[in-house]
């Protein structure tokens, strides 16, 4: 079965702790105000979560992005059902 939706996985998401982001990470797009203000919050506190560091927006709940239209290039550029996507879930049972 082809798998074609993130609903209820999230494997790509975990162990990245805070956003992949980095010099370009959000291809020269500026964050809305609101999301700057949780991200710079969440990078000055104390980080917590689980064993499994799942990054800052993973909604675990449902395995989705809760800021999808805003997340970094290399989230952008993961593919759902594509060969890194599959070995994810594999490894990490999404």
């Amino acid at each position: 079965m082809a798998v074609t939706t993130c609903d209820g996985c999230g494997a790509c998401c975990m162990g990245q702790n805070l956003l992949p982001l980095t010099g370009a990470g959000l291809d020269g797009r500026r964050l809305p105000d609101v999301l700057q203000f949780r991200l710079t919050a969440i990078i000055e506190g104390p980080l917590s979560g689980d064993d499994y560091c799942p990054c800052v927006w993973l909604d675990r709940a449902t395995g989705r992005c809760n800021h999808h239209d805003h997340r970094p290039s290399i989230c952008r550029e993961f593919h759902v059902g594509g060969e890194d996507c599959l070995r994810i879930r594999a490894k990490g049972g999404g």
